[in-house]
């Protein structure tokens, strides 16, 4: 079965594009799944260049860049700062830097 796009028009309507209701396009939607990423709680360890900051916790290590909230907001980061660091979760070595501490 084909998903209708479109709807069909009432008379009463005016003519022009007309979305389908949202029923009829969930096909498209589903099975869209966000992935969170894994926060990790650290201290900057050393600045990389270009936004990059190595991230320590630990044991565990990762190069995060600045996230754009941050960077237009004009928040910066130096070295020892603790920061809050949302990790990928197909790898754990890269992540973003979401929140100064």
């Amino acid at each position: 079965m084909v998903p209708r796009l479109f709807r069909q028009r009432p008379a009463s309507e005016p003519r022009g594009f007309v979305a389908a209701s949202d029923a009829d396009t969930s096909f498209y939607s589903a099975g869209v799944v966000q992935v969170k990423g894994v926060p990790l709680t650290g201290t900057i360890a050393a600045c990389l260049g270009n936004y990059r900051y190595l991230v320590r916790a630990g044991d565990h290590e990762a190069i995060c860049t600045l996230s754009g909230k941050k960077l237009k907001a004009y928040i910066w980061v130096t070295l020892g700062d603790n920061v809050v660091a949302e990790l990928s979760p197909y790898n754990l070595t890269r992540g973003r830097i979401v929140q100064r501490l």
